[in-house]
């Protein structure tokens, strides 16, 4: 029990430390990430940089308006590939992210990263979104790997 109680307050830890770094306006991009080893489990975690987020828009006619990014956690050093959980952060907190599709979903993942992609819809429905709109709504990915 001690184990567990210690890596969930862990992973408060690494959530509160990183939200302090961006509020503070520091840099929390994905190729940088915090990382601490719990008797063998690895935990790390980061985010990208509000408004500079390396979204690309993706190309698949059968999903128009959607774009992804791929997210780089070599940083940790995973040696297996890890249970990573994600979300998005909405720093302008105008609710724009709420109407997001694929928030929680990662894609592709691997010791080194993964992919997520993101569909944008409101009460009207569905709209096309663009790496350009997403860095304006400031959206960023928030991430924690969990693995060895």
């Amino acid at each position: 029990m001690k184990k567990k109680h210690l890596i969930a307050s862990t992973l408060s830890l690494l959530t509160v430390i990183a939200t302090l770094n961006i509020a503070a306006g520091q840099s929390a991009i994905a190729q940088t990430s915090s990382t601490i080893t719990v008797d063998g489990t690895k935990i790390a975690s980061g985010s990208t940089t509000p408004g500079a987020t390396n979204w690309q828009p993706y190309t698949n006619p059968a999903y128009p308006g959607w774009i992804y990014v791929d997210i780089d956690t070599s940083k940790a050093k995973f040696t297996t590939t890890p249970q990573y959980t994600i979300s998005i952060g909405d720093p302008n907190n105008d609710g724009a992210a709420a109407w997001t599709i694929g928030t929680s979903t990662v894609y592709l993942a691997t010791p080194t990263g993964f992919r997520v992609y993101l569909r944008f819809t409101d009460e009207s429905g569905e709209k096309d979104l663009t790496p350009e709109k997403a860095n304006q709504y400031k959206w960023q990915v928030n991430w924690i790997g969990i693995g060895k």
